[in-house]
């Protein structure tokens, strides 16, 4: 310790030397350079708040400004959109047409792309007659995003923005196309409304394959049009085959839950015979086209029916059938262990389209009327599998 006469004696060495002196926490004002006050643009009064503050002051005095000027922005930025509302409010399109009459323009306009959501940004009074027009909303959850790559078509934008569009056109019937790793973030939008669905359109990663489970077990009694796929995969280890044999059978059946389901495009490996509805008129059975620019010896698994015998159970169940076309089909996992023919019952013909021959049309793949071909009487047809042949 330094007594009072130490201090003084020291006092000569300069200020620096002084040991009296604490200079662990000089302030502000004593670091601060002259020019640099000269040159901010702070008012006097923040100025003066600085004045005499160690540097931990210092930092905690202009956090606290910071954060009172950046809720002053907020406030002014709503100002401004405030005052844009009433100078757009003021141009002549506005005045001369009503708020009425615009949304009656936008109820007759049918969206061609999801891009067209942006009408709703131009201003205050397009977005409020937008909002008011259900049918405009009505044509948006089923066009296909212009955005994104495979693996989530849309991206995350995609699925946050589908809930919001559905609920957005009640009450009336809508379209739904989704492609994405998984249907689960939209599936409760999705329960709520599924008695407006008329068509849909799901593609879902393999991994969450499952999630279609929930999605075909919702009551869509206005449905009409399905299509359900996975995309491309080489099922080395066979897992991917595996899921779906245990989940399929598990299906109930579903003609109670789609009665007017018509139309029915799907992956062969997804094929179930709940899914093939009584009142199903148009079947389309298709694979990836992948597998005919790579190897034959890893054919691509979505187009792979798990067995010929699934496929001949599912298809006796459509008594209304009028067209079934099998394209870029893989052989089913099973063929190998199928022998003999199969009874058919009904009178259509099918065709099978292979990239690597010509189509080839099957007459009576279920058909009941073989004279209509060859003349042969009327009843039922012994026909073998037409996979063996042209898939």
């Amino acid at each position: 310790m330094f007594s009072d006469s130490s201090c003084l004696q020291t006092n000569n060495l300069g200020p620096t030397s002084n040991p009296c002196v604490d200079m662990t926490e000089p302030t502000t004002t004593a670091r601060a350079d002259r020019e640099d006050i000269e040159d901010t643009r702070l008012p006097d009064e923040d100025l003066a708040l600085f004045k005499g503050l160690k540097p931990a002051q210092t930092r905690k005095v202009a956090l606290q400004r910071v954060e009172e000027y950046e809720a002053e922005i907020v406030q002014l930025r709503q100002y401004i959109r405030d005052l844009y509302f009433f100078h757009n409010a003021a141009l002549p399109i506005h005045t001369t047409l009503s708020t009425d009459l615009i949304t009656e323009i936008y109820r007759r306009v049918r969206p061609t792309t999801r891009w067209d959501i942006r009408v709703t940004h131009v201003c205050r009074t397009w977005r409020y007659a937008a909002l008011s027009a259900t049918e405009f909303w009505a044509g948006l959850p089923g066009i296909r995003p212009s955005w994104g790559g495979y693996s989530i078509e849309g991206g995350t934008r995609h699925r946050e923005s589908l809930p919001a569009l559905i609920n957005r056109s009640a009450p009336l019937n809508f379209d739904l196309y989704v492609k994405g790793p998984d249907i689960i973030p939209i599936h409760p939008t999705l329960e709520e409304h599924s008695s407006r669905l008329i068509s849909i359109f799901v593609t879902v990663d393999d991994r969450y394959v499952d999630t279609l489970r929930p999605l075909v077990l919702l009551n869509m009694p206005n449905l009409h049009s399905m299509t359900l796929g996975v995309p491309h995969r080489r099922d080395k280890d066979g897992a991917f085959s595996e899921r779906l044999r245990i989940e399929l059978p598990l299906l109930p059946h579903l003609s109670d839950r789609f009665p007017r389901l018509h139309t029915l495009h799907i992956h062969g490996a997804l094929v179930s015979p709940a899914l093939f509805v009584s009142s199903l008129r148009t079947l389309h059975m298709k694979g990836c086209g992948e597998y005919y620019h790579s190897s034959y010896d890893e054919p691509c698994s979505s187009g792979r029916i798990l067995s010929i015998d699934i496929l001949l159970d599912a298809l006796r169940q459509c008594p209304l059938l009028e067209e079934l076309k099998v394209e870029k089909a893989t052989t089913p996992h099973d063929l190998s262990r199928y022998s003999g023919s199969f009874s058919a019952t009904t009178a259509q013909p099918a065709t099978v389209h292979n990239r690597r021959r010509q189509p080839t049309v099957h007459p009576h793949i279920l058909g009941s009327r073989r004279d209509a071909f060859d003349g042969s009487p009327s009843g039922p047809a012994q026909v073998k599998p037409p996979f063996t042949a042209s898939s």
